[in-house]
């Protein structure tokens, strides 16, 4: 990436990061005992975090270019268990549509670090608008960046 004249890094997240709470106590030591396991609750969280990074090391490496999308409803197999009931999955959009958010996020000139792209329509489904989506209040807490980065740091060992 640094011998690139344009580096863009390009995280996936989720609608279900509106969910996610890192705030919330041992939310950043990254381990749930199997007792407190909530699959929804860590998927929420795992997404809030994907947006965290993506701010911080827009933050920390402002040669790059950090930018983060979401598909929104795609009628994918891993959806295969969580949207059984056929109204909500004839809602739900092709896979193909559901990519084209990630690839703005990594072909449109002159984004900023921070962009977030998703459906237009609800949010949900539809092509990418132009327009960055709206990111949880908490993906934008400079602090929690900072511990959220340390806690993964500590985490995988690895210095970045």
């Amino acid at each position: 990436m640094k011998k690139s004249d344009a580096p863009r890094v390009v995280n996936v997240s989720s609608l279900m990061a509106w969910t996610g709470n890192l705030k919330a106590a041992g939310a950043l030591d990254f381990t749930v005992p199997a007792a407190r396991y909530h699959p929804r609750t860590c998927y929420g969280n795992s997404k809030l975090a994907n947006l965290v990074f993506t701010n911080e090391l827009g933050r920390r490496y402002p040669e790059l270019t950090v930018t983060a999308a979401h598909p929104g409803g795609s009628n994918t197999n891993l959806q295969q268990h969580a949207f059984n009931h056929p109204v909500v999955r004839a809602m739900l959009q092709a896979p193909e549509v559901g990519a084209m958010p990630s690839l703005k996020s990594a072909t449109m000139p002159g984004l900023k670090s921070g962009a977030y792209f998703g459906p237009w329509v609800f949010g949900s489904c539809g092509t990418p608008s132009n327009l960055s989506a709206i990111m949880p209040p908490q993906a934008h807490d400079a602090d929690l960046g900072r511990r959220f980065w340390a806690a993964s740091v500590e985490a995988t060992g690895v210095q970045y």
